[in-house]
């Protein structure tokens, strides 16, 4: 999960000005590329545990997802083009 925050991180800091995003360093980072910083809509949802025996792996969580809401995607609907058949 250290390489998808570091993603996520730098997605945010690419919003301010032009940087790099470390997407080749993990598989899960690179499948989820055109999610991540691409031109889609992306929902991401955690699960966080009550228990004081996971508070340190869902304060982790909770970071991640902070740095998640900042990241801002350029949305931008996909067009249907219509093939138009040749009379006979």
């Amino acid at each position: 999960t250290a390489v998808f925050r570091q993603v996520l991180l730098a997605l945010e800091r690419k919003t301010k000005k032009r940087i790099v995003v470390p997407y080749r360093d993990s598989k899960l980072t690179w499948l989820l590329k055109d999610s991540l910083g691409g031109t889609a809509r992306t929902l991401m949802i955690s699960t966080c545990s009550p228990t004081d025996s996971d508070l340190d792996e869902t304060l982790c969580t909770l970071r991640v997802c902070q740095a998640a809401r900042k990241i801002e995607n350029a949305i931008t609907p996909n067009e249907v083009v219509q093939s138009v058949e040749a009379s006979p």
